[in-house]
């Protein structure tokens, strides 16, 4: 399986980058060194996407705000060819990306939260966060 992650071309640090680096490293150590791409990328995504292939987004702000047309079309051709996509961000509201649902297989988050058992697809991997929790936890 070859791993293709996409991460914020931002360069600011924030938590789902801190928890994405981590996970980076955590599939290093289990034998799946993932391919590093940006969002801005998505045709050297496409180009790198397969059948053998897993596609993890991680999802911050200025992908939801900028790019979310361009990525749906991404999100299509990859998985035309195949290739699995999850998504990974803080926290999943139930309409949240509907409009990427029928090309999503799996949402992926660091911690468990109310209302996350009706969510389809939802898959936790905890792993420290520091610079985010859910506003109840953040006291």
């Amino acid at each position: 399986m070859k791993l293709l992650v996409c991460h914020s071309p931002n360069a600011s640090n924030c938590g789902i980058r801190t928890y994405g680096m981590q996970l980076d490293r955590e599939f290093e150590l289990l034998g799946l060194p993932p391919r590093q791409f940006t969002y801005l990328q998505p045709d050297a995504i496409a180009d790198a996407a397969g059948p053998e292939s897993a596609l993890l987004v991680h999802v911050e702000r200025s992908f939801l705000s900028r790019l979310s047309y361009d990525f749906a079309d991404l999100l299509r051709r990859v998985r035309t060819n195949g290739t699995r996509v999850a998504f990974c961000c803080h926290w999943f509201a139930p309409a949240f990306g509907e409009q990427w649902s029928p090309n999503v297989d799996a949402r992926v988050v660091h911690r468990a939260y109310d209302g996350i058992e009706h969510i389809p697809n939802v898959v936790v991997i905890p792993l420290g966060c520091p610079m985010y929790s859910p506003v109840k936890d953040r006291a």
